[in-house]
């Protein structure tokens, strides 16, 4: 087996170990079994996990591990060069429509619940009823989900600023987008990176382990 190969098969288990492990954390706040004041420590291991899966595809394009490398902790532009390298490319386009796919399939089953629990409240189904209510049609849904080429930039900024905003203790005021409807408050670069992450793991362990 040459080095490149070699390398991309160990970022990727490496990877594929900092995924379980975040989101083993990001179960056990959402059950309530583990209690953190900072979300930084579950973003830190999301952005590791993420810099990891992007090098190994990297190196399944072609480059080096010198030339990967040379790209430090930049996600943004460890995602870009992904972007136009061939196969992987292809990988990435199917990444960005997958994610999209799920968060209109999550946003529509807990619209869904919604609008069963307030059309009772209310004593109506009519839509133009309940949407004063907050239930939205498909439409509207799908016009506003998130894009993973944007969380990818904001996740990026705080990954590689100052060593990482994601590691040591910051002071002051920050953003990240959050959907807070239908009874979900959703931090929106965290699920939307950890599917992400989850469909890059699939898409490397096809390109190595084929099925027959």
């Amino acid at each position: 087996m040459d080095n490149t190969r070699s390398t991309a098969l160990g970022f990727m288990n490496f990877a594929k170990n900092y995924l379980d492990t975040v989101q083993h954390v990001m179960r056990s706040t959402e059950s309530g079994a583990l209690k953190l004041t900072y979300d930084a420590p579950v973003f830190a291991l999301l952005a590791h996990t993420l810099e990891l899966q992007l090098k190994s595809a990297l190196l399944v394009a072609g480059l080096s591990p010198q030339e990967v490398e040379a790209f430090k902790h930049n996600i943004a532009r460890l995602y870009a060069e992904c972007k136009k390298r061939g196969e992987v490319s292809v990988w990435i386009e199917i990444i960005e429509r997958n994610v999209r796919i799920r968060w209109r399939s999550h946003l529509h089953d807990a619209r869904d619940a919604y609008l069963d629990r307030i059309s009772v409240w209310v004593g109506s189904s009519d839509p133009e009823v309940l949407k004063d209510f907050g239930v939205l049609d498909d439409h509207m849904i799908g016009s506003e989900l998130p894009e993973l080429r944007q969380v990818i930039q904001w996740l990026s900024e705080r990954h590689a600023s100052g060593g990482s905003q994601f590691r040591y203790l910051k002071t002051g005021l920050d953003w990240h987008l959050a959907i807070k409807a239908f009874g979900l408050n959703e931090n929106v670069p965290m699920k939307t990176v950890e599917w992400a992450c989850e469909e890059l793991d699939a898409a490397l362990r096809s390109h190595f382990f084929p099925r027959k």
